[in-house]
């Protein structure tokens, strides 16, 4: 299976639909993306039944405005990076289909961000 990663990310090209239950995420005007795609470069860490993903801030520019945008686009909304001493990581739970797609690759992922759910405002983003 073949995926797509944005080569060049331009934030005049995000929608942000609004539906019943959460904020759906397109990317592209001629022929919209479900969620926006991208590369990160970062050190995956384990820690107990999680990952942090600490994105390299340098490489990873087009990430940080998608989440600026999207704190300053939705009402109460936090953003999908958070930070602590050691930089700025996205957090995954432990499970089996993540384990899978990280077995080989610790410095950098392929992310998808797909949608934001309204109830608890936590962000779906698919490891691709």
């Amino acid at each position: 299976m073949s995926h797509i990663v944005l080569k060049v990310f331009n934030i005049n090209g995000i929608d942000v639909k609004d539906s019943y239950s959460s904020y759906k995420l397109y990317y592209g005007e001629t022929f919209p993306i479900k969620g926006v795609p991208f590369r990160c470069n970062g050190k995956l860490i384990e820690i107990n039944n999680h990952y942090k993903f600490y994105i390299e801030k340098d490489q990873n520019k087009d990430i940080i405005i998608l989440n600026d945008y999207l704190i300053s686009s939705l009402k109460e909304y936090n953003g999908f990076i958070n930070n602590d001493d050691k930089g700025y990581y996205l957090y995954f739970s432990k499970n089996y289909y993540i384990n899978e797609k990280i077995k080989n690759e610790s410095e950098h992922l392929h992310l998808n961000i797909k949608y934001i759910n309204k109830n608890n405002y936590n962000t779906v983003i698919h490891i691709i």
